[in-house]
C-alpha cells in the first residue's frame, strides 16, 4: 500500500472534523447569505482576530526552513481582512475574540512555543477554507449589498487562481519530511481549528439569538 502524503493524511483524518464545523446552523446562514448582516461583521472581526494571531506566529515560525517553504505572501489574510472590515464600518485594532476564539488562539501560541512545525496544521484549516468561501460570495454580495470585492475580499482574493496556488501549497507541504510526532502534532492542530471554527460559529449565532 502506498503511503499517504501528508495532505492526503490531513484530508482523511480531520473529515469528520471538517463535516462537523460546515454542519453547525450558523455555517448554514453563513453560506445562503442569510446571516443578520451585524453578524456577518462580527464574524469577519473574529476571523480578522484569529489569522492575525495565527500568522504572527507563522512569520516566527519561518526560521525553520521547513514552514518557510511553505509559506508565500498570497497566503496571509490579515490584510484582506482589514480592507473587509474598513468596506463594513468596522476598525480592525477595536475587534476584540470571543472566548472560543481566545481559546484557539492561546492553543497557536502553545504550540509555536512548544512545537512550531505544527503550525501548519490550523493554517491547512484556514487556508482551505477558501475551497468554500469563494462559491458563497454571490450570496454575500446580494444579501448586504456589497459590490465588488467591498467586504468579500478575504472570501475570494484571487480571482479565479486559488486551484493553482492551492496545488502549490500542497506540494510544498508534502515536500516536507517530518517524524511521526511532527506529523501527528500537525494532525492534531488540524483538528482543533476545525472544532474552534464551530464554536465561533455557535458562539456568534448565540450572540445574534
Amino acid at each position: 500500500m502506498t503511503e499517504q502524503t501528508l495532505m492526503e493524511n490531513l484530508k482523511s483524518t480531520t473529515r469528520a472534523d471538517h463535516d462537523s464545523a460546515e454542519g453547525h446552523d450558523f455555517q448554514r446562514l453563513l453560506f445562503s447569505g442569510q446571516l443578520p448582516y451585524e453578524t456577518f461583521c462580527d464574524y469577519v472581526g473574529q476571523l480578522f482576530v484569529l489569522h492575525k494571531a495565527l500568522e504572527d506566529e507563522l512569520k516566527l515560525a519561518a526560521s525553520d526552513e521547513r514552514v518557510k517553504k511553505v509559506l508565500g505572501d498570497w497566503q496571509f489574510q490579515e490584510g484582506f481582512l482589514d480592507k473587509d472590515l474598513t468596506a463594513l464600518g468596522r476598525k480592525s485594532a477595536e475587534c476584540k475574540p470571543l472566548p472560543a476564539t481566545a481559546k484557539i488562539i492561546e492553543s497557536i501560541k502553545a504550540t509555536s512555543k512548544k512545537h512550531p512545525i505544527a503550525l501548519l496544521g490550523y493554517h491547512y484549516v484556514l487556508l482551505g477554507s477558501k475551497h468554500g468561501a469563494r462559491m458563497i460570495c454571490p450570496n454575500l454580495k446580494k444579501s448586504y449589498n456589497l459590490e465588488g470585492h467591498n467586504g468579500t475580499l478575504y472570501f475570494d482574493p484571487y480571482e479565479g487562481k486559488f486551484m493553482q496556488l492551492w496545488g502549490e501549497f500542497k506540494d510544498s507541504m508534502n515536500a516536507n519530511h517530518l517524524n511521526e510526532s511532527e506529523t501527528a502534532e500537525i494532525l492534531d492542530a488540524a483538528k482543533k481549528m476545525f472544532r474552534s471554527m464551530g464554536e465561533i460559529g455557535e458562539g456568534l449565532h448565540a450572540n445574534a439569538a
